[in-house]
C-alpha cells in the first residue's frame, strides 16, 4: 500500500514538474514552437548581394506599415541604406527598416528585407519583440504608400549566429518572398535564450487588394 502510494504521488510529482516548465517556455501560455521551423523559399544558388543602385518604382509602392494580426504587431516602415553585413537597420525600437535597394511589395521577383529591434537599448519591448512566436502560415500585411494591402503567409523561421545572417536574404533574383529580420536575443524570463538573430520568412498570399477590403 505504502509502495502504491508513493508511486502515485511521483508519478504526480513529475507530472507537475511537466506543466511547471512548459508553462515556462511558453511564457504568455501560446504554444511552445522550434525557432527553426518550416522550408526557406529557395533562391537561385548564384544569387548574390546586388550592389546598391536606386530602384525606379512607383513611388506609391514604397512600404510604410506592416502588420502582423497573430502578433498585435503593427509598426511603421522607413526606408533604410545598409548597415552591420548589409542588412537595413531600423531606425528606432518601434520603427521598421526596409531595404530600400531592394524589391517593393507586390514585385514579382526577389526578396523584401523588412529589419526590427526585439529590444529597446536600454531593454523592454520593442517592435519584432515576439517575432520568434509569429505562427507558420499566420499572415503579414504590408501597406504602402498608395494604400495596397499586399498580403503574405508565413512559411519558415531561421535563427543564425549573430552578425552572420544568410547569403540569401539580400536578392532581387528568386521567387517573390518577405525577410523580416531582427536580433532575437529577447527576455529569458520568456523561456528564449537564442544569442543571435532571426528570420522570419513569407511568401505572397495573394494579389494586392484595397485599404478596405484588406481589413
Amino acid at each position: 500500500m505504502v509502495l502504491k502510494l508513493v508511486a502515485a504521488l511521483s508519478l504526480l510529482l513529475g507530472a507537475a514538474l511537466m506543466l511547471y516548465g512548459t508553462s515556462l517556455l511558453a511564457g504568455n501560455g501560446s504554444a511552445v514552437r522550434p525557432l527553426n521551423a518550416g522550408i526557406v523559399p529557395p533562391v537561385p544558388a548564384d544569387a548574390a548581394v546586388p550592389p546598391a543602385r536606386p530602384v525606379e518604382q512607383r513611388a506609391e509602392s514604397v512600404p510604410v506599415e506592416l502588420v502582423i494580426p497573430a502578433l498585435g504587431v503593427r509598426a511603421p516602415i522607413r526606408p533604410a541604406g545598409p548597415g552591420a553585413r548589409g542588412l537595413p537597420d531600423a531606425p528606432s525600437r518601434r520603427k521598421l527598416g526596409w531595404w530600400r535597394d531592394g524589391p517593393r511589395p507586390g514585385s514579382a521577383a526577389g526578396t523584401i528585407v523588412v529589419t526590427g529591434h526585439a529590444e529597446g537599448a536600454e531593454g523592454g519591448p520593442a517592435a519584432f519583440y515576439d517575432l520568434a512566436r509569429a505562427p507558420l502560415g499566420s499572415t503579414v500585411r504590408v501597406v504602402t504608400a498608395g494604400g495596397e494591402h499586399v498580403v503574405y503567409r508565413i512559411v519558415a523561421r531561421r535563427t543564425f549566429r549573430r552578425g552572420h545572417p544568410p547569403r540569401d536574404v539580400l536578392t532581387r533574383s528568386g521567387p517573390p518572398r518577405l525577410a523580416l529580420v531582427t536580433c532575437e536575443c529577447v527576455s529569458r524570463r520568456r523561456g528564449r535564450h537564442h544569442r543571435g538573430g532571426l528570420v522570419v520568412y513569407a511568401v505572397p498570399k495573394r494579389a494586392p487588394v484595397s485599404p478596405v477590403a484588406g481589413r
